[in-house]
């Protein structure tokens, strides 16, 4: 709010369009530059180049969506869309100091003796669609999709990390992944038994090639990876009456990971790691019942079982013990989750209310690490996590409403292997409670906005593995949105952390190394001026 000319950004976007009964297309474009972020006190806010950061950016966008009817029953579409995002590499970031308070910050300057050249990312999303409405008695779609990605991340001189023998001076280098993922997803459904039996089924067809490389050494960090995955599913829901409803499906998923012969980089003692095919598969279930007592009223519970795959190049990479074979790496195995949810809703003319509560528990779940390098690993032990998420609504009247949710998740780990779980799940891996109350209101038929309040709570993360030093001391922030009807367009007035509160981040907070070049203050007060308009 000092407006330092370092602080602005801009944004501009346009769509359009046209068509007639048979064809119609969607074309899009934006550009949006960021300039830095300041806290509460008008300093800039610290860069994280090694994960990356928008601060200091400029995103290109562009989107296209085209609908072509074949007939009365029968739809094909496209969608096509470009994001590219790169930092312009005016600025590098400085170290704070933890014991006195100090800020990691942000200085003009050329960063690329430091972190190489600027971060990027590429990419690029096609799909081809096709819906046909009357078949047997149902519809199907059909979906084929392919996801170009690339992404460039800054580096550093790392201690101990980027060396070209695990004796050796470290050096300049910075890593880049490559991933191409293609699918097809299909889907039939169909209403039965008078319309009170609805069945899905189809099959998800999934192939991903990924790398990633050291980019100024030509290095390969994480070797050429090849997952495909088939997974077939039905799913039946069923309408007892109009009191209770039943629904379960089960699904197989059947999944291949290939990787060919490789050595790890120097940080990883350079080791030798024989490749592999190993496969996985896994029947999954779910239920569920919904009952509805009374108008309004909703009673719900559901068991499901979850199958998602680790992030396989962060295992690889780490890998520092000879002999390792990747056809018997347990790192690697899936993450399969028991999941359970149970809730209350009620909807009346002016008060709506929900309660949910949830649980997950996976025995070989894959927690977040990150290396006193900065760079994240995968660590697999067991996980069990829970909640409850609280939300309520209500309305005065057709100007003014309130509303306000409450999120509480708890999370542990077993950090000794006994099959018990004994340490809260960090900040890395799970977020801080919070409450968020929201007023909305029409002043008159042109002029109205919102003001958000929202409490993040302290956090105390224990047991034996836990961080000392690494709790979360909570804040509250204030946002304000004001719009006015014009006659073209809409102008709205956008105030974020509007009493201009003074805070570290949950991450600069929690990160479990304390790195002075991590120690993030918040955002100050940001204002965001915008005008739209349809022609």
């Amino acid at each position: 709010s000092e407006f330092d000319s370092d602080s602005l950004g801009y944004k501009v976007s346009g769509l359009t369009g046209g068509g007639g009964e048979r064809f119609s297309l969607l074309i899009g474009a934006s550009l949006h530059e960021r300039g830095l972020f300041f806290d509460a006190d008008g300093d800039p806010v610290g860069l994280y180049p090694t994960q990356g950061d928008i601060m200091d950016s400029q995103t290109v966008g562009l989107f296209g969506k085209g609908r072509w009817a074949l007939g009365d029953d029968v739809v094909i579409s496209f969608l096509v869309n470009d994001f590219d995002l790169e930092r312009n590499g005016d600025f590098f970031a400085t170290a704070g100091d933890r014991a006195l308070g100090i800020p990691t910050g942000t200085t003009e300057g050329d960063p690329s003796a430091l972190v190489g050249n600027p971060a990027r990312n590429e990419t690029t999303t096609i799909s081809l669609t096709l819906f046909y409405g009357d078949l047997l008695g149902g519809n199907l779609t059909a979906q084929i999709y392919d996801q170009d990605y690339k992404a460039l991340f800054e580096g550093g001189t790392f201690g101990g990390f980027f060396r070209l023998t695990p004796d050796g001076p470290p050096f300049l280098d910075q890593s880049a992944v490559v991933s191409d993922k293609t699918g097809v997803k299909l889907s039939y459904n169909r209403r039965l038994a008078e319309d009170r039996l609805q069945l899905t089924a189809g099959f998800d067809l999934f192939r991903d090639e990924s790398a990633q490389v050291l980019d100024r050494s030509g290095r390969a960090w994480v070797p050429e990876t090849l997952f495909e995955a088939l997974s077939p599913f039905v799913q039946l829901n069923a309408d007892l009456s109009e009191y209770v409803s039943l629904s379960g499906g089960v699904r197989y998923e059947d999944a291949r990971l290939e990787v060919d012969d490789f050595t790890t980089i120097a940080a990883a003692n350079a080791t030798f790691v024989m490749g592999g095919e190993p496969s996985f598969d896994e029947t999954l279930f779910n239920a569920g019942v919904i009952v509805r007592p009374a108008a309004g009223w909703n009673l719900y519970a559901a068991f499901s079982e979850g199958f998602t795959m680790p992030d396989a190049g962060r295992v690889l990479r780490a890998i520092n013990i000879p002999g390792v074979d990747v056809d018997t790496l347990l790192e690697i195995e899936p993450v399969i989750a028991d999941n359970l949810e149970a809730g209350v809703e009620y909807r009346g003319s002016r008060f709506t209310g929900r309660l949910s509560v949830f649980r997950s528990e996976a025995d070989n779940g894959a927690r977040l690490s990150l290396n006193p390098q900065g760079i994240f690993d995968v660590v697999r032990q067991r996980t069990e996590i829970e909640g409850v998420e609280l939300f309520a609504q209500y309305v005065f009247n057709e100007r003014f409403s309130v509303s306000a949710t409450y999120a509480q998740t708890e999370g542990e780990f077993d950090s000794d292997g006994d099959d018990s779980v004994d340490t809260d799940l960090d900040g890395l891996n799970i977020g801080p409670d919070r409450l968020s109350v929201f007023f909305d209101a029409a002043f008159t038929s042109r002029f109205g906005g919102y003001v958000q309040v929202s409490r993040f709570f302290d956090r105390d993360f224990r047991g034996p593995a836990a961080r000392a030093g690494r709790d979360f001391d909570g804040h509250t922030l204030v946002d304000l949105s004001l719009r006015y009807a014009l006659p073209l367009g809409e102008l709205r007035l956008g105030v974020d952390n509007l009493l201009n509160e003074d805070y570290f981040t949950y991450f600069a907070q929690t990160e479990p190394n304390a790195r002075a070049d991590t120690f993030f203050k918040g955002n100050g007060r940001t204002l965001a001026l915008s005008w739209r308009f349809d022609v």
